[in-house]
């Protein structure tokens, strides 16, 4: 995803961003007492720490769209984080002066992964189209390379219209032949009453003498 010339994943901002984010959680929560706030400790590190691992998962990943999935994955993460923060607010267990930091980094962080993941299917799907890749409208200046598509990245292929609607017309075809069994029986069924007719005429002849 990066490409031949692209940046080194801790070189990006929104890695930066996340080793803010993480060593904040991590320095505030070294105090917790663990026998009634661990848990909550440690699922947060482990959130919070994900964002990180996911964004170095998506650097890793040459086409664009395994990239992108990996940068879902740590998009969710960070949504997680940013749970359980607000749930150590409402437990007290940050300093007032911690919580408007915590909020504006992770915040931040969020924004820049949207713009990240609208930027990478924009600029390589649009690319790959031959498209115009400016219609995206985050800056991506931040990103260096990182955000940078080669025209060989193929969108995912589309089904066209006309071919889905074969397997319709294909499908309708073997309805025509089960009706010829029922025409056959029908001349089955005409041919057993003609000797019905001939078995007849003997009594009529006896009739006469």
């Amino acid at each position: 995803m990066s490409g031949k010339q692209g940046r080194a994943f801790w070189e990006l901002d929104i890695y930066r961003r996340y080793e803010e984010l993480s060593e904040m959680l991590w320095n505030a929560s070294e105090s917790w007492d663990l026998r009634r706030y661990g848990r909550l400790r440690d699922q947060m590190l482990d959130a919070v720490d994900s964002i990180g691992g996911n964004i170095a998962e998506a650097v890793g990943r040459w086409y664009p769209k395994e990239g992108t999935h990996f940068l879902t994955y740590a998009r969710g993460s960070l949504t997680e984080t940013q749970h359980w923060i607000r749930v150590g607010i409402r437990r007290k267990l940050f300093s007032d002066d911690l919580i408007p930091r915590l909020r504006e980094v992770s915040t931040t962080l969020l924004r820049q992964l949207n713009a990240f993941i609208r930027s990478q299917r924009l600029a390589c799907w649009g690319a790959a189209a031959g498209q115009n890749a400016a219609s995206v409208q985050e800056s991506e200046a931040a990103y260096g390379d990182f955000a940078a598509c080669s025209t060989d990245r193929r969108p995912p292929r589309r089904r066209s219209v006309a071919n889905s609607q074969k397997p319709i017309a294909n499908s309708q075809k073997p309805i025509a032949k089960s009706q010829e069994p029922v025409a056959n029986t029908q001349k089955r069924i005409a041919s057993s009453q003609k000797p019905i007719a001939k078995s007849q005429k003997p009594i009529a002849g006896g009739a006469h003498g």
